[in-house]
């Protein structure tokens, strides 16, 4: 379509911009961004959603790729976490692989993160709570391929710290929001708990799923908010671990399995101690 000058005068020309990222027209998007310096991409249609979180959302990659370079850190986490939660793993892994994003985590692991449990979203266009990181929320619906490029870019997710804990941090989000802390924890153990996760990240995933798994059964007694969201995270560690042992073929693999023991980094075998180890865990998953 040729673009006009006329065009361009319009004085709806933010909301014809708008109309090109959600309908992936590449041309209009590039022409818009082309002739008006200084343009605003951070544009909403009139449910509030902004021109990047359009594209995103119908998976125009040509159109995410030209926004992002005119986007802040926010908006590409904001689009981030979105393609991850849409299942998008193109549009995800473009972001990824975006030479401002890579600068921009190039910070993080120099300067630190901030703790993210006091900011608060970046916009009103914002869907996702600043504690739920990339890695979290690609573990939490297993997007494999986004999990592993977060784990070889050095991400991981960080354990909660233990529920007594009394340091001043703990305290603060206690007395702050004690319902956020609950959430902003279950958040992180959904993310470590995942198959994903546990498959990529461990070297010893059934070890892993064990200690983990009775972990989350004691933490079901102590949180009185989500109690039975704990249990069910620790009856899907015992059907991956089953999971893992239907994979086992022949006899000889599966002894080394099930007499591997001591920590995951160590090559220790005693008689089915596997076996006893889910004995000590009391694992009996239903299926």
């Amino acid at each position: 379509m040729l673009i006009t000058d006329s065009y361009l005068n319009k004085p709806d020309i933010n909301e014809r911009f708008v109309d090109a990222c959600e309908n992936g027209d590449y041309p209009t998007v590039t022409k818009i961004l082309e002739s008006i310096k200084d343009f605003n991409i951070d544009v909403t249609d009139n449910l509030g959603r902004s021109a990047l979180r359009l594209a995103v959302e119908n998976e125009h990659l040509e159109v995410v790729q030209a926004l992002l370079s005119k986007s802040d850190s926010p908006k590409m986490r904001e689009a981030l976490l979105l393609a991850i939660y849409l299942g998008h793993t193109q549009i995800a892994e473009s972001i990824l692989r975006h030479p401002k994003f890579k600068v921009l985590n190039e910070k993080k692991f120099v300067n630190g993160d901030t703790d993210s449990f006091w900011q608060t979203p970046s916009s009103d266009d914002a869907q996702f709570p600043p504690d739920i990181t990339p890695l979290i929320l690609a573990a939490q619906y297993n997007r494999i391929e986004i999990v592993q490029i977060l784990l070889i870019n050095g991400d991981r997710i960080t354990k909660p710290h233990d529920f007594h804990c009394k340091c001043t941090e703990c305290l603060n989000r206690f007395k702050f929001d004690s319902l956020r802390h609950a959430q902003s924890r279950l958040n992180a153990y959904r993310g470590l708990a995942s198959e994903s996760y546990i498959s990529l990240a461990s070297m010893d995933p059934i070890l892993t799923s064990f200690e983990l798994g009775h972990e989350l059964k004691m933490l079901s007694a102590k949180e009185k908010y989500f109690k039975n969201e704990y249990l069910q995270l620790s009856e899907n560690l015992s059907i991956y671990v089953c999971k893992l042992l239907s994979n086992v073929r022949g006899r000889d693999e599966l002894e080394i399995v099930l007499n591997k023991s001591g920590k995951e980094t160590e090559e220790k075998y005693e008689r089915l101690a596997r076996l006893d180890l889910a004995l000590k865990y009391e694992e009996k998953p239903d299926t």
